[in-house]
């Protein structure tokens, strides 16, 4: 009587064709149903001996199978962290240079101050030298002195503030746009790396308001009140009859008066009389000269004050200027970054476009791979439980009752 076959070994018969097995493998396969098909009941025990060894050998393979698959699928890694790293990972670091960019913009607002308030001293070292000496004219004005700076050296002095201040506004444009351009640069080189591109903006030009020095008049004119020639003639007979009334007593008396039968009181009225007129004539005299040394100590001062007043009117003018241009450098900073940024987004949204279009199919063979793995691993799994539990059970069966 011919050998039946348990139903589930159709299962092992179609093995190969499900999973995929060694030539060995196969070729074990083949000769067995083949003889199996030509056996006789009585020789049942030698083949399912040998159908259980080779189940063995299989549910081993389809163990080393599985964990291989396994091992596969979990370095195909994940597709979201693929898309991680292949996307949000260089997005994010664009991202990071910019916001770099920004602040480096911002903290620069400080260097500027700086390099500001050395320029303005530098200005005002060379103004204290154009005020030194002022010349000045003097003329009455309502029973006073009007002290003015000559209208030559006005316009002098004027020119030299607008040729300094064009000079320092235009200075100031230049360094603006060369130093931004050179504090931007390494975040754009990264940029550029970041997004595959050669960054080369333009920045706008810097055009620094010109400082204008307006000053009050005011400051070009100071007025005092003179020494009265009379009053200083008068002061200068009253110095001088004192002293030789001082001289007559402490000395002349004393002496004289002792060589006299006359009172001291006539010796007094006989020197006193004897240099009165030389004490008119010197009092007019010196009384002239004291005026004109008045007249030029006052108009000194007068010049000194003028100096004072224009070198701190025109030290606010400057400062005043200062504070503008570090809010036009602060105001120029952000128009540059914003310009810089206009011209670099078509390059970050290229770089992105055409990246997230090769991710995509990169995305997609990978999500292909996985599915393909999990697949294959479930098929295997399946294949083994099968072994297991049906042919497995059958063949060790059929042993037993043979």
């Amino acid at each position: 009587m011919a050998l039946t076959l348990p139903a589930s070994f159709q299962q092992l018969k179609d093995l190969p064709l499900r999973v995929e097995c060694t030539p060995e493998q196969k070729s074990a396969l083949t000769a067995l149903f083949a003889s199996g098909a030509e056996l006789e009941a009585a020789d049942a025990n030698a083949f399912y001996r040998r159908a259980d060894e080779l189940v063995v050998e299989l549910i081993a393979y389809l163990d080393a199978q599985v964990a291989q698959t396994t091992q596969l699928r979990f370095q195909a890694g994940d597709t979201n962290a693929l898309k991680q790293k292949l996307l949000a990972d260089p997005r994010r670091a664009v991202d990071q240079t910019i916001s770099a960019m920004k602040q480096r913009v911002s903290n620069d607002r400080s260097d500027w101050s700086r390099r500001l308030t050395k320029q303005l001293k530098d200005i005002q070292d060379t103004l204290h030298h154009e005020l030194n000496g002022i010349p000045v004219d003097v003329r009455p004005e309502s029973g006073r002195m009007l002290v003015t700076a000559e209208a030559t050296w006005r316009s002098q002095f004027a020119r030299w503030m607008d040729t300094t201040t064009a000079k320092w506004s235009g200075h100031l444009g230049q360094l603006l746009q060369s130093k931004t351009l050179d504090l931007l640069r390494g975040d754009l080189d990264q940029l550029g790396q970041q997004v595959s591109a050669n960054l080369v903006p333009t920045l706008p030009a810097a055009r620094v308001p010109v400082a204008t020095v307006q000053l009050q008049e005011r400051v070009w004119e100071v007025r005092f009140d003179p020494p009265g020639l009379m009053g200083t003639v008068f002061d200068t007979f009253k110095n001088g009859l004192n002293t030789v009334a001082m001289l007559a007593g402490m000395i002349v008396i004393p002496v004289v008066g002792s060589l006299m039968n006359e009172s001291p009181v006539h010796v007094r009225a006989i020197v006193m009389s004897a240099t009165i007129m030389p004490v008119v004539l010197f009092a007019a005299v010196q009384g002239v000269r004291t005026r004109k040394r008045l007249m030029t100590q006052l108009t000194d001062k007068a010049r000194g004050e003028i100096t004072k007043g224009l070198d701190v009117a025109t030290r606010g003018l400057l400062e005043r200027f200062k504070v503008d241009a570090e809010r036009y450098c602060a105001e120029y900073g952000q128009q540059a970054l914003a310009s810089v940024l206009q011209q670099v987004e078509p390059f970050v949204t290229d770089h992105f476009q055409s990246r997230e279009a090769s991710a995509a199919a990169e995305l997609a063979a990978a999500q292909i791979q996985v599915d393909r793995l999990q697949e294959q691993a479930s098929t295997l799994r399946s294949v083994r439980g099968a072994l297991v539990n049906q042919v497995q059970v059958d063949v060790r069966r059929r042993l037993n009752e043979s």
